[in-house]
């Protein structure tokens, strides 16, 4: 009776653990009208430092050599079409449950998202980007979007010791607000 109980209680185990912690099954996209395939944007789960799953506040990395990790046949078109990215993004965990590589084009830009090496997402370098490369990752981070309504961020860069703290607010990605406290 002992053993079956354990076993019913293992395989619950199994059966309700089965999946979790798996990313990248399938690229998802987004279908138009016609269910023509458009391409979206993806967005880190955790925007802000939190010491758990993110130390510190640089976001993107400069590239001041050339990219050596294996390349995809994705990755090596956006190389020939854009040239060598400026900064590089460590991989983060989208909100769709995606792990999603992140080179950004400084001088043309453009964002480039990838995942698992395909490409998923190309276009305009956003005002979010831009704040992230320069300022890193902010200490708080809010986002609220309503279901017809723009997405909006606020970030708090918390200032330290004589440092002015900052609030940027962003809507659909551009800049609202910038305040200092």
């Amino acid at each position: 009776m002992k053993r079956i109980i354990l076993l019913m209680i293992l395989v619950g185990f199994a059966i309700g653990t089965a999946g979790c912690g798996l990313k990248n099954r399938v690229p998802r996209y987004h279908l138009d009208e016609e269910f023509n395939i458009v391409p979206f944007k993806r967005y880190s789960v955790h925007q802000e430092i939190n010491y758990w799953h993110r130390f510190r506040r640089t976001a993107y990395d400069a590239v001041s050599n050339p990219l050596s990790t294996p390349l995809s046949e994705d990755m090596r078109s956006v190389l020939e079409r854009h040239g060598q990215p400026s900064y590089v993004r460590e991989n983060f965990e989208s909100r769709t449950n995606e792990l999603v590589d992140e080179w950004l084009f400084w001088d043309r830009k453009t964002t480039v998202q990838f995942i698992e090496g395909q490409l998923v997402y190309e276009g305009p370098l956003t005002d979010m980007d831009h704040y992230r490369v320069v300022y890193g990752y902010p200490d708080k981070a809010y986002s609220q979007q309503y279901e017809a309504g723009p997405r909006r961020e606020i970030w708090d860069y918390l200032g330290l010791f004589d440092d002015q703290g900052m609030i940027v607010t962003f809507s659909d990605e551009k800049l609202v607000s910038q305040n200092y406290y």
